[in-house]
């Protein structure tokens, strides 16, 4: 955060009476201050976890030093740059269960076809991690690439799907799940068999 950026030992000394004021305050504004060691803060830093701007801010601060006469001391002006560059972490070791866990296609009845499943909702949250701000990993975004419901081409190779973590600013980390399709002359089977089942029993109750 800004704070961490910012001097904390900053001293004036008024040349008259060689006094040294160390203590200084927070005020909204400079004018008309009395006797004492001030300080303003002004930041661009919007209020919503969900925008990057969050994350990445200006914050500038102003010094003054006035004594019981009104007399101002130059303004020392400080500003700092809070930028996050670290990316999400996916903190899931390649023994973790859920990556081994069997994730099938989905079936498509209609033209025999199989479809990627939706992973988004299945990727534990507890795996989640910003580096910077650790309340930060709800406001993540899970998407997958290909997206969930698109038609699986090619059901001879094996088939993966990318899950990207994403933070406000874009920056990501990314996890590949390989998805199990079963044999399309599998389902077919299965179906003929029901089918056989079916018109036996028909036969028996007539």
């Amino acid at each position: 955060v800004a704070e961490d950026f910012f001097p904390t030992d900053l001293k004036a000394k008024d040349e008259c009476s060689s006094e040294i004021i160390s203590e200084y305050h927070k005020v909204s504004s400079l004018d008309g201050v009395v006797d004492g060691l001030f300080y303003t803060v002004s930041s661009n830093r919007s209020d919503n976890p969900d925008d990057c701007e969050y994350y990445n801010y200006t914050e500038t601060r102003k010094y003054v030093a006035v004594d019981r006469c009104r007399n101002y001391s130059d303004v020392l002006k400080f500003e700092a740059q809070v930028q996050d560059t670290f990316n999400p972490v996916i903190n899931m070791p390649d023994t973790a269960s859920w990556r081994k866990k069997f994730v099938p296609a989905v079936y498509a009845h209609e033209g025999c076809t199989f479809l990627y499943p939706d992973l988004t909702s299945l990727l534990p949250k507890d795996s989640l991690k910003d580096i910077c701000d650790p309340g930060a990993a709800k406001f993540f975004k899970i998407y997958q690439t290909p997206a969930a419901g698109t038609v699986i081409q090619n059901t001879k190779i094996p088939q993966f799907v990318t899950l990207h973590v994403a933070d406000p600013c874009g920056l990501e980390d990314t996890l590949i799940k390989e998805i199990y399709v079963q044999d399309t002359k599998d389902i077919i089977d299965v179906e003929m068999k029901d089918t056989t089942i079916c018109a036996e029993l028909k036969l028996t109750l007539n």
